[in-house]
């Protein structure tokens, strides 16, 4: 059955001005380079033009004659591993779908490996991704894109910072496989729903940080986790964390819906475990030994706390000391 891009619609795209007083709505700005539609980029107010052979597709410029997929601005190298991820290319084929989706696929010089596929947009932007081979990512993977509704990576069992940070449209995303993440997984995702990580085993600092439409967090294998973890999500009333031991600073910040909290295995947590709840009414951490300073701080109208082994125990606050503890545990 076709996949529906229903989301499309809600995209809103800024404009830039040209030296030359034109203005240009683009797809995406990195590294203070404006990257439009119709194959234009414009970098220090000049209006660059590609050749009509190549196809710009979010940051990345498609050379369909020579197969290849290569970056106009390198330094991206460093920020975003996409193009890393599709590995060595033997050729790119285009499908042609209704509602002007075209799906590009990436066919691997590894024949034991599948097809990357690719859809873009009638604007050429990244709206989704199918990629069975991809294990491990490194930093950045589609960090600076905006319009992906659909992401499929079932064999992802790593991945670096800022995993598709910032995506404006997706609403919910499955990883059956994946173990570990590092800084900023998924933050600022302002329309993601739902998420399923069965297998997540430690992630780091700033996971699923400002998403404000999650309302259920199932992480039944999770064991530890870095600073900010699911800071700023508002709404979130049932969390489940059956084997987390280790937390970070600003555990679950400012998630002011959560009344009952039980973390069976729990045993260490950093400062400000759970602040600015004020409504939170049952604790349950029977392993708990070790917590840090504002501990439940704002928990008033907290009618049981089952801890009974539980200290407070002074951390380093400095901020280097503070952010190599809260990443210690993984990676």
């Amino acid at each position: 059955m076709d996949k529906t891009y229903n989301r499309q619609s809600q995209i809103s795209h800024k404009t830039v001005k040209t030296n030359d007083g034109k203005e240009y709505k683009y797809n995406i700005v990195a590294n203070d380079i404006y990257y439009c539609n119709n194959n234009t980029i414009i970098k220090n107010g000049e209006a660059i033009q590609l050749h009509e052979d190549l196809m710009l597709i979010d940051c990345y410029i498609v050379d369909l004659a020579n197969t290849q997929v290569y970056y106009f601005d390198q330094s991206l190298k460093d920020q975003d591993c996409f193009l890393k991820s599709l590995g060595d290319i033997w050729s790119i084929n285009i499908r042609y779908r209704p509602n002007a989706i075209r799906i590009l696929e990436f066919i691997p010089k590894d024949e034991s490996y599948d097809k990357v596929c690719v859809s873009i947009n009638k604007r050429n932007e990244i709206v989704d991704v199918n990629d069975p081979n991809l294990t491990e990512c490194g930093n950045g993977y589609l960090k600076y894109n905006n319009t992906i509704e659909y992401l499929t990576l079932p064999n992802l069992k790593i991945c670096g910072s800022d995993f598709l940070a910032s995506n404006k449209i997706l609403s919910s995303i499955e990883l059956p496989n994946l173990e570990k993440c590092k800084d900023g997984f998924l933050s600022s995702n302002i329309l993601l729903e739902s998420i399923s990580v069965p297998k997540l085993q430690k992630c780091r600092h700033g996971f699923l940080q400002s998403n404000h439409r999650l309302r259920e967090l199932d992480l039944p294998n999770l064991e530890s986790c870095g600073g900010d973890f699911c800071c700023m999500n508002k709404i979130i009333q049932t969390f489940n964390a059956p084997k987390l031991r280790l937390c970070g600073d600003h555990f679950l910040f400012a998630n002011y819906a959560i009344k009952q909290l039980s973390l069976e295995s729990l045993e260490k947590v950093r400062l400000e475990f759970i602040p600015n709840n004020s409504d939170i009414s049952y604790f349950y951490a029977p392993k708990l030994k070790e917590y840090g300073e504002y501990f439940l701080d704002d928990a008033k109208n907290c009618k049981k706390i089952i801890a009974p082994d539980a200290h407070e125990i002074d951390f380093d606050t400095d901020i280097e000391q503070a952010n190599q503890e809260n990443s210690q545990y993984i990676l």
